[in-house]
């Protein structure tokens, strides 16, 4: 996503940079401090974190609250971030990780949310088993080897292993699921739908 490109340009060059957005996860998500602008007036100068849990007047909260996060959605590092096998920095890719998890557990939604960070492939170099096949489990697609995911949220099983048999759809088939929408097609009928790696009661 653009948003993530400027922000590790930035980073890389170690600039100052001004960005002016109507976007609140735009805001939230890329900056150090955030100025809040309400009809031409500073509301609010402040961390993002400052800005959800101290607000310095009321029309900072209303103005928040106008452009909360949507209720899915996804979010895919680039570049050096992306901890691809040969050309990437393994370290900068977790630091990233763990920056956007630190401001989304500040988010006043953190506790309705659950984030999954998966890969598409992680280079194929260490699994030793190999991928379910036949009716309902793949096509000429795969499924291939094994990719690591991560389940974060209030509502993860804690200290769990999952050894479902999950793709990368499950997470399209748990959205499905958790906001009753229609099925979609070409979703492999056998794959887990991630259900189990939560605690919902």
């Amino acid at each position: 996503e653009m948003r993530t490109e400027i922000r590790g340009l930035q980073r890389a060059l170690g600039i100052t940079m001004v960005y002016v957005t109507h976007d609140q996860v735009e805001a939230m998500s890329m900056a150090d401090r955030v100025v809040l602008l309400n009809a031409g007036r500073i509301e609010q100068n402040a961390t993002p974190a400052d800005l959800y849990e101290t607000p310095a007047n009321t029309p900072t909260p209303a103005l928040m609250a106008a452009n909360m996060l949507a209720p899915a959605g996804g979010s895919q590092p680039v570049g050096i971030l992306t901890q691809h096998p040969g050309y990437t920095d393994l370290v900068k890719g977790d630091d990233h990780i763990a920056d956007v998890l630190e401001r989304l557990r500040k988010s006043p939604q953190w506790e309705q949310m659950a984030v999954i960070v998966t890969y598409d492939e992680n280079g194929g170099f260490w699994d030793h088993v190999p991928p379910p096949r036949g009716p309902g489990w793949g096509d000429r697609f795969g499924p291939g080897t094994r990719i690591p995911a991560l389940v974060i949220s209030p509502y993860a099983k804690r200290g769990h292993i999952d050894k479902t048999s999950y793709d990368t759809t499950s997470i399209l088939k748990f959205i499905t699921r958790r906001f009753d929408l229609e099925p979609l097609a070409g979703v492999r009928a056998n794959a887990g739908d991630l259900s189990a790696a939560f605690d919902l009661r």
